[in-house]
Parts: C-alpha cells; structure tokens; sequence
C-alpha cells in the first residue's frame, strides 16, 4: 500500500475504480500514525496533553504536507499511538497494564468470554482510539467490572 501525504483527493472506501487517487481506510491510517510517531519522538515521555493531540497532530500533518489530514483533524485512530501522543510512554505502559493484566486474569481464571472480550478490544484499539470517547470508556470499564466481578465471585 502506498500513498502520497500530498494527495488532496478525498476518502473513497466503497469501490476500487480510483483506487490509487483516493484515500482509503489502510492508506489514511498509516498516514496518521505515521505522523503520530513523528509527535511522540518529541514528546517521548510525558506525552502532549490529553488536551493538545488534535493540535499537535495537526503541526504533524502540515509538516509532513498532509493537509487533507489537517483540514480533517484526524485523531491517530490508533488507542496506542493516541495514548503515547497525549501522556507519553509512562501512560502507554498504563494502559498496556490494564489491557494485559486483564487479559491475563481472564486466561488465568479461564472465563473465555471475558478473553475474547478483551481481544476483542485490544485487537479494535490498534484501529480506532477507543478511549478517547466517553462512550468508549464507558462500555469498556463497564463490561471490564462485571467481568472481574463474575471472576470474584466464581472464585469464592
């Protein structure tokens, strides 16, 4: 998959006849997290601010000459790369700890619906920054409680 940060076509993702002109899921994702990367070797460890991402993103983008990116304020659509841009590797390894942990709990305890619901969210994370709604939030540390509580009580 290749692509041109200077590409000014929009996104076309149901049809492959201008394929190689128009961004596409694949090609616009790895544009943004490429200039994800680009933030966080600046900011290393403690990150931008939870409140500075889209703005700093957006220097990335014109920097890189990808303006469709800026004129869209896109988000990394990455949990990970968005987590290391807005709170540095300290809150990456944070939220590797809760998505492992649990994950490893879960395998542990053998409760196998509570591990695919952890993959599951794990394996969307590396696509769309899942965490950075409230209703994202929500539906996650929701199912993560009744899940850990269901562990609690199974092993009492």
């Amino acid at each position: 998959m290749s692509f041109d940060f200077h590409n000014q076509a929009s996104e076309y993702h149901f049809a492959f006849v201008n394929a190689e002109n128009s961004w596409n899921g694949l090609n616009l994702r790895l544009a943004k997290w490429i200039c994800a990367i680009d933030v966080i070797k600046q900011y290393p460890w403690i990150g931008v601010g939870t409140g500075d991402i889209k703005d700093e993103l957006v220097k990335a983008y014109i920097e890189r000459g990808f303006i469709y990116g800026a004129e869209k304020r896109f988000d990394p659509h990455n949990q990970f790369f968005e987590t290391a841009v807005g709170i540095g590797f300290a809150g990456l390894i944070v939220l590797c700890f809760f998505y492992f942990n649990a994950l490893y709990e879960a395998i542990k305890s053998k409760h196998w619906l509570f591990t695919a619901f952890l993959l599951l969210i794990i394996f969307c994370s590396l696509t769309e920054s899942v965490l950075s709604s409230s209703q994202g939030i929500i539906f996650i540390c929701f199912f993560v409680f009744i899940f850990t509580r269901l562990i609690e009580v199974a092993e009492q």
